[in-house]
């Protein structure tokens, strides 16, 4: 897979490319939005668990009742829990995962927060009777320092632009074309979400608490990723 300076472009292009459904990053169509009265949320589309109660928790929580609890987790630690999602974006919560990236402060969702686009590199755990390590390249990730987590896009532009098919009974990506397993992910709190298995199993920072009802898709529009993408292409990789 190329350096992210040759994937900017995709931004630039992304109405033919949500068009043509053969873009990997960007999903083919925006999702219903829901309002967080109680925790001044995002409205993303909750692809983890289909909920779309006004109780549930956005991408980002910022209420007055958590200041506490995001002020002391968003220390040096890096966060490892890469949950499947779905929407227009991968995102990473922390600049420290990126390979490569460019800094260009925007807001997708409406008021999402974004300080940046680059490269995710993931090892990940093939399945659970084969743990050797899949190499996974993520390009055009959004850098969203108030996220609750990381997310990889699990949609059917990402999957078809990358060759990969789904089982969700086991929870695994295989490749569509040999079937061989590339991840699979686990079931994370018993709530629905679905983190990835990463290959030596890193322990870091976690925000998600358990019996949370989360909408974790970040659904740019096409304008949004315009904006971003003239943003990007002024600035130099970092």
């Amino acid at each position: 897979m190329g350096d992210i300076s040759n994937h900017h472009r995709d931004f630039s292009k992304c109405k033919k490319q949500r068009k043509s459904h053969h873009a990997r990053h960007h999903g083919q169509k925006q999702a219903n939005q829901s309002r967080n009265n109680n925790h001044n949320s995002n409205d993303n589309d909750n692809h983890t668990n289909g909920s779309t109660s006004d109780d549930n928790k956005s991408i980002a929580s910022t209420s007055s009742s958590n200041n506490s609890h995001n002020n002391n987790n968003s220390s040096s630690k890096r966060c490892w829990d890469w949950i499947m999602v779905g929407g227009t974006n991968h995102y990473a919560k922390n600049r420290s995962a990126f390979i490569t990236y460019r800094r260009a402060p925007c807001k997708v969702n409406g008021r999402t927060r974004v300080l940046g686009v680059g490269t995710v590199k993931l090892d990940l755990e093939r399945s659970p009777q084969d743990p050797s390590t899949y190499t996974l390249l993520l390009h055009d990730v959004l850098h969203i320092p108030d996220a609750v987590c990381n997310g990889i896009s699990i949609n059917p532009g990402f999957m078809g632009a990358g060759n990969y098919g789904i089982s969700w009974g086991d929870k695994r990506i295989f490749d569509a074309d040999t079937e061989e397993p590339c991840w699979y992910a686990r079931a994370f709190h018993d709530d629905g979400l679905m983190r990835c298995v990463l290959a030596g199993d890193p322990r870091g920072a976690s925000f998600l608490e358990k019996g949370g009802r989360y909408m974790l898709s970040v659904n740019a529009s096409e304008e949004e990723l315009l904006v971003l993408g003239r943003r990007v292409e002024n600035r130099s990789l970092l």
